[in-house]
């Protein structure tokens, strides 16, 4: 197997490990957002920008919140207009909780 290939694979579970974690913590995330879907979107990102070597390298908190800001960008966008007060409310407290 090629470092390349470790590399990529390593980064992938770095993600998948935040993402998972995030997802316990934050129940808006997980009633909204899949976590599958938001490692592959942050995986790809990551990919097509050339920052493996930089997602690689970085350190867990700074993965954590970079990944918690790009579920919160996601979560923002798929919100839609049905969201009680309340829930705008929880939205909001996740993101600043960060």
């Amino acid at each position: 197997m090629s470092v390349v290939t470790v590399n990529r694979e390593q980064v992938r579970q770095r993600i998948a490990d935040v993402v998972d974690d995030l997802m316990v913590q934050e129940e808006l995330y997980r009633q909204d957002l899949l976590a599958e879907e938001m490692v592959e979107t942050i995986f790809q990102t990551v990919a097509e920008n050339h920052l493996l070597e930089t997602f690689a390298a970085i350190s867990d908190e700074d993965l954590r919140d970079r990944c918690n800001s790009i579920m919160a960008m996601h979560l923002w966008a798929t919100a839609g207009k049905d969201m009680s007060p309340q829930e705008l409310d929880e939205l909001i407290d996740a993101i600043e909780g960060r």
